[in-house]
């Protein structure tokens, strides 16, 4: 139980970051006409930040800086820029993104949790460097299609004994690339503004984590599904609602039988469903 609510808390903000969302701001006066989706090729304005979702800060109208202040910043060093390339005032955009960020530190502070103890042996989890780079593609607002395609390295500093988890699908993402050598993500999301306070969100996801280790084998895909519902609560406030649900391969097995009329023991993979919350504010 201390490992799941440990393990959620450390996963939260980065999964909270790539969160299926819907938004929308009630009836009212002080409210904009419309509301721009999240998560685009499109940079912020100004700036944005949630109880989970990073910190987004416009620098310009073609620049995007983004971390996480309130947990990662000190436990997982990270940030992530966006770089618009086409021009401004199309109902398209296209952006590279640019991140980096140093896991280390809450993989240590989950060792005996998440990762063995090695009380006995005197294992340690080594430092570990992530670049990654990313490319969005984003047709529309009011009705808004983005597809994204990135990819992960897990670069090692020194000695590691640290070996890839059968955990949660949100732990499995976020230490992947760190573990496995490498992570490509892909994306498409489908964002729609339902009234003047009220966007839907639909995406759907998968991960494919590199071989650094193969034994024991596992399936390297991770997929999910997701939705969403924005709510603006005022002019600069929004309540993003969602439900996550994960299908991947930890190892996990059931008893069945086959058509012979044998029980075997055979690998099965496994469904998780996360229910998601957050408060916004932009500027």
């Amino acid at each position: 139980m201390r490992a799941s609510v440990l393990a959620l808390l450390l996963v939260a903000p980065s999964v909270a970051a790539q969160e299926i969302a819907i938004t929308g701001p009630l009836r009212g006066e002080g409210f904009e006409p419309s509301f721009a989706p999240r998560q685009t090729a499109n940079p912020v304005r100004r700036w944005s930040i949630g109880v989970f979702d990073p910190l987004r800060i416009g620098v310009g109208e073609d620049l995007e800086l983004a971390t996480h202040p309130l947990l990662f910043l000190a436990l997982d060093p990270n940030a992530e820029l966006k770089v618009r390339h086409s021009p401004r005032g199309r109902s398209w955009a296209v952006a590279t993104t640019w991140g980096l960020s140093v896991p280390t530190v809450p993989m240590r502070l989950t060792q005996g949790y998440l990762f063995p103890s090695w009380e006995q042996g005197g294992g340690r989890i080594g430092w570990f460097v992530v670049p990654s780079v990313g490319l969005l593609v984003t047709w529309g607002r009011e009705r808004a299609w983005t597809l994204g395609l990135d990819t992960s390295i897990g670069l090692q500093i020194g000695e590691n004994d640290a070996r890839p988890l059968d955990g949660y699908a949100p732990v499995e993402v976020l230490f992947g690339a760190a573990l496995h050598g490498t992570r490509t993500h892909a994306q498409a999301t489908y964002d729609v503004l339902i009234s003047p306070g009220l966007r839907a969100r639909l995406g759907l996801e998968g991960w494919f984590l590199g071989r650094r280790t193969p034994e024991p084998e596992k399936s390297p895909w991770i997929l999910a599904a997701r939705g969403g519902l924005d709510v603006r609560l005022s002019k600069r406030t929004r309540l993003a609602l969602g439900l996550l649900v994960f299908d991947y391969d930890n190892h996990r097995t059931e008893v069945r039988r086959d058509e012979a009329g044998r029980w075997r023991r055979v690998p099965v993979r496994s469904v998780d469903v996360y229910p998601t919350l957050d408060l916004l504010y932009e500027h």
